[in-house]
């Protein structure tokens, strides 16, 4: 999942490279951007985390401001509804005497428990450096564009008792350990789910695909939350796309612990069949889910709703809400990016 702020740093610099043009004095060349991120998990996966975004120079700093005076707009993409995670009590702002952007929030669901290990998605072509009881620290180093490098840094402070820590460069997934002990008590959750209320046929490959862009053009998000103080297990969630999908493979979580959350996304694999729509037609999105309490009793629900495909010419520029426009020229082409696959 942290990952994704490596696509959200190309995104800066292309905003930055666009309103460039905009501006008759000429700005030094980006060199070295670093992101300084500092993570501490709790026992239930949620994660407190402060980014710290640090530009190469103060021209560019001040370029960045004065092109996007509302610092949300360039995080956009992490906080809005087409985020591949899900923040709390997010707080952005510029600090001018670092020529820098922070954000600081809760991530619910950071880590979560397949297989009785708990997992954290780092990031693929990353490299852990040093781990022991407490703490794991990563480093990542990327091209962006022309000669410019990204930097990051990752320091994840880990729940006490996490033991057995290992890390796959491959997938860039951190396990560990955790010991504790059972909770019972009451089972009560909560459980919201968002989807999209348009797609395109033209363009059905894409949502199948969560390394593309950032991972924003899932078609469904779950998110489960135990509001009990019980823990539930063996969670499974599967969804369907109308006649253009069969059921998903189950997404499998081992543990959600009270207080904790699982954010899970749908990617469909969709039927060709659907590139031949040549007018906005509608299908009904399914999702089913089930889980047990510590007894082994098990609980099962089901949604619906309906979603509107656009025919094979159509094309939606932008999908941003109402609530999360700011009124900058980037809200009408929010879908930009996808053209080059139309």
């Amino acid at each position: 999942m942290f990952q994704k702020r490596k696509i959200l740093i190309l995104i800066i610099i292309f905003l930055i490279l666009f309103s460039i043009s905009s501006y008759s004095q000429t700005i030094t060349r980006v060199n070295t951007i670093r992101i300084n991120m500092f993570g501490v998990l709790d026992d239930k996966g949620d994660m407190n985390l402060n980014v710290k975004f640090t530009f190469p120079t103060n021209a560019m700093y001040i370029q960045i401001k004065t092109a996007y005076p509302n610092p949300y707009v360039i995080v956009r993409n992490l906080l809005g509804s087409s985020s591949t995670m899900e923040f709390r009590d997010a707080k952005v702002s510029y600090e001018d005497q670092s020529n820098s952007l922070r954000l600081i929030a809760k991530v619910l669901g950071a880590a979560v428990n397949k297989r009785q290990r708990w997992n954290v998605n780092i990031g693929k072509n990353t490299e852990m450096l040093y781990s022991d009881s407490q703490k794991a620290l990563f480093l990542s180093v990327q091209p962006a564009f022309e000669d410019n490098v990204m930097i990051q840094t990752f320091t994840l402070n880990l729940p006490k008792g996490a033991t057995d820590f290992k890390f796959d460069p491959k997938t860039g997934i951190f396990t560990y350990l955790l010991n504790r002990n059972p909770a019972k008590g009451k089972t009560n959750v909560d459980v919201n789910f968002k989807y999209k209320p348009r797609i395109m046929s033209a363009l059905y490959k894409v949502y199948g695909n969560p390394e593309l862009l950032n991972g924003q053009y899932w078609i469904a998000k779950t998110i489960f939350t135990n509001t009990g103080t019980s823990d539930i297990v063996e969670l499974r969630i599967s969804y369907k796309l109308g006649d253009y999908s069969s059921w998903s493979p189950e997404s499998i979580y081992s543990l959600v612990a009270p207080g904790g959350t699982i954010v899970d996304f749908y990617y469909p694999i969709i039927s060709p069949n659907i590139a031949q729509l040549k007018t906005a037609s509608f299908a009904d999105l399914q999702i089913k889910y089930s889980y047990k309490d510590i007894n082994g009793k098990t609980y099962s629900d089901s949604v619906s709703y309906r979603i509107q495909i656009l025919g094979i010419n159509q094309f939606e520029f932008s999908n941003l809400p109402e609530e999360e426009r700011t009124g900058v020229w980037i809200d009408d082409f929010a879908n930009v990016p996808l053209l080059s696959a139309f």
